[in-house]
């Protein structure tokens, strides 16, 4: 039970600390290209992970569908900004 804690507690600290990079990185891209362009990316880039969701049998597969799925949810910026 203690190995899965710790590998759930690295799974979410590699996916802070890749958000805490890649969101600045995300609002200039919103600022570049517009907020519908980056919101039609992320809704279709969650079509993606999720269909992946439904498919994935390995639990290393099924993280990195998690952390993919949170840079997405990184873009949510745009939605507060287009509306």
């Amino acid at each position: 039970m203690a190995t899965a804690w710790g590998e759930i507690a690295g799974l979410y600290t590699v996916n802070h600390l890749l958000n805490l990079y890649i969101a600045p990185k995300i609002g200039q891209l919103i600022v570049r290209f517009g907020e519908r362009r980056i919101l039609t990316l992320k809704y279709m880039g969650l079509i993606l992970v999720l269909a992946g969701y439904a498919l994935v049998e390995s639990a290393i597969l099924a993280a990195t569908l998690y952390i993919i799925d949170h840079l997405f949810f990184s873009m949510a910026i745009a939605i507060k900004t287009y509306f």
